[in-house]
């Protein structure tokens, strides 16, 4: 087959594990082959809580993420939570030398900036518009993968690691044998974007712990807040008939809620009936897993950005000094 080029790593998704671990691989001088299926450099990913822990902002500032988060209007998060034995509310922040914070910031904002970054990245080949059909083998270990368009060309990019951050329903663990072990949710999920929502907790975002509901308040980037429910099962077909109506009887009867009627509503809602915890084992030889596609849980506590940040770290520390020697061993096209 024509056109085989070498690389030492291959990416399939350019979402936030995906370019967190290009960039990473790329500065440690490996090159980089960044695959992505949709052909729009500004597509971003709609299912998410928006919500970044505060263990992913060093990975953030490594990246060099920060200022340019804040610059596109992410917000360093805070929260308060209550429970039926009230509200736990944070110190003041002047209480400490530097609170832990992370970034509420929109994906439809978030995505674009870190593939931006990802692309402009030295030794990143970014390949719009390109799935993942096949993985090749070679000598026992997995050694790169086939690629298709949507135009009918098709590739094989070879690669010492083929690393999946294709998601929670990952192609490249279907195509390694990586099965997971799937633990049901008890709970669906639904949100929407509101304008001009006034918030009685200023920027800090709120949990209400119901048990088994819950609801969330996440402040976000261009005066948008997200407004969340994660309800229990039992209560899905009255959410499926009309979930703007259940979300505002549930906001209506939580304690210092905003009120949902006094906004203005600038997105469907959204969500999942079915949100199973899936996890895997994370690697074979030649290839391993990052983000969603290695684990993906109950999105109650907001970890998966996070999740996706740090295991890209993860990996390109623990491999990325390995790539880079074999590279000086041998030869590179």
């Amino acid at each position: 087959m024509p056109n085989r080029p070498q690389y030492d790593v291959a990416i399939v998704g350019a979402s936030i594990a995906g370019c967190t671990a290009a960039i990473l691989f790329a500065r440690n001088g490996a090159r980089v082959a960044l695959i992505e299926r949709d052909p729009d450099p500004a597509a971003y990913k709609k299912i998410c809580t928006h919500f970044i822990q505060s263990s992913a902002t060093p990975t953030i500032e490594r990246l060099g993420l920060a200022d340019a988060i804040e610059a596109a209007g992410g917000i360093r998060n805070d929260f308060e939570v209550f429970t039926r034995w009230g509200w736990i509310v944070p110190p003041p922040t002047g209480n400490v030398t530097r609170p832990a914070y992370g970034y509420n910031i929109r994906r439809e904002t978030l995505d674009p900036v870190v593939r931006k970054h990802a692309i402009a990245t030295p030794g990143v080949d970014f390949m719009p518009g390109f799935t993942a059909r096949e993985l090749l083998v070679s000598r026992n270990r997995f050694s790169g993968v086939l690629i298709h368009g949507a135009d009918g060309l098709q590739k094989e990019i070879q690669a010492r690691l083929v690393v999946g951050a294709d998601g929670r329903q990952t192609r490249i663990a279907e195509l390694a044998g990586l099965a997971a072990k799937v633990k049901p949710n008890g709970r669906f999920s639904r949100f929407a974007h509101y304008r001009n929502l006034p918030l009685r907790s200023g920027l800090r975002s709120q949990l209400w712990l119901l048990e088994p509901d819950i609801a969330f308040i996440l402040p976000n980037d261009d005066g948008i807040t997200v407004v969340a429910a994660m309800p229990e099962r039992a209560k899905l077909a009255v959410w499926k008939a009309d979930s703007e109506g259940a979300m505002h009887r549930l906001f209506d009867s939580l304690p210092n809620a905003p009120p949902l009627r006094k906004a203005e509503r600038v997105s469907p809602f959204m969500g999942m009936n079915e949100i199973p915890n899936k996890i895997r084992k994370v690697f074979k030889p030649g290839l391993a897993l990052v983000g969603d596609a290695a684990l993906a849980i109950d999105p109650l506590c907001g970890v998966g950005c996070g999740w996706a940040f740090q295991s890209a770290e993860w990996l390109a520390e623990a491999t990325g000094n390995s790539l880079h020697r074999s590279d000086k061993m041998g030869s590179r096209s």
